[in-house]
């Protein structure tokens, strides 16, 4: 089979009502209604014909399995589908996301076994008794001293019912700062801060900005100076123990009651 290969029906004035053509540049197929009886004698049939990247044309006669009749695939390729137009709307349904996933756990995918419930449960025991941390302020007294921030001792609790967190600061005169559970607005890192990071960075070693708890929350003197929210940030002991704060205060956080827009 060197060359192309091409089978023609003899009646010529019946290829416009019977012709079926099939091009695929080599070779070329004219064939005609098998049911007509002006078809040559050698009928010629298509057979195992699917629309698709790997169909196959098989073209073979009546005159039996002659090694001289080479059996031909001719592959089709097929255009791949576009859509006619692409719908531009909003995926994300607001309005209910409130109601479907407030009782979602969501957030608890990575404490799904026992050994890291128990640990966050040792952390809630330990934080209702107190834990020790070193609160990072930024005050015209430190700057006075040459330094923009200032470490204090200090040590945080939760009361029995989980639903505020007090910081008692050591050396003071006994005051201490009470943040209810609902009125967090952010809980994260210290580095995930990019304004205080930038501002103190040249202040704190590695191992202080690791271990660094940002948390953001609602007050009375935020609303009367017109500040969205205060700020209190604080060294853990260590990169696990901020990570372990973090997670644990942010499931207690998201299984309290939330204003609306605080999820999103």
């Amino acid at each position: 089979m060197g060359h192309g290969l091409s089978i023609q029906c003899c009646q010529q004035e019946q290829l416009k009502r019977c012709d079926g053509e099939l091009r695929t540049g080599s070779p070329h197929f004219h064939v005609c209604d098998v049911d007509k009886d002006e078809c040559l004698p050698e009928r010629v049939y298509v057979a195992s014909w699917t629309e698709s990247s790997s169909a196959q044309l098989v073209v073979d006669d009546e005159r039996g399995e002659d090694p001289r009749h080479v059996r031909e695939e001719l592959h089709m390729q097929t255009l791949s589908y576009s859509p006619v137009k692409y719908e531009e709307c909003d995926t994300i349904d607001t309005a209910r996301s409130q109601e479907r996933y407030s009782n979602a756990l969501v957030h608890t995918a990575r404490m799904n076994t026992r050994r890291q419930l128990l640990d966050r449960q040792a952390w809630l025991n330990s934080a209702v008794q107190g834990r020790y941390a070193m609160l990072l302020l930024n005050s015209p007294e430190a700057e006075a001293h040459g330094a923009p921030i200032w470490r204090v001792p200090t040590k945080y609790y939760l009361d029995h019912n989980h639903s505020s967190l007090s910081f008692s600061p050591g050396g003071t005169d006994g005051s201490h700062l009470a943040i209810m559970m609902d009125a967090i607005q952010g809980i994260c890192s210290l580095t995930d801060s990019m304004m205080l990071i930038a501002q103190w960075e040249s202040h704190l070693t590695d191992v202080e900005k690791n271990c660094g708890v940002l948390l953001k929350y609602r007050c009375d003197d935020a609303k009367a100076s017109g500040c969205s929210g205060c700020e209190v940030c604080f060294l853990e002991e260590s990169e696990a123990a901020k990570d372990m704060f973090i997670h644990s205060l942010t499931v207690l956080w998201l299984e309290k009651p939330q204003p609306h827009s605080a999820w999103f």
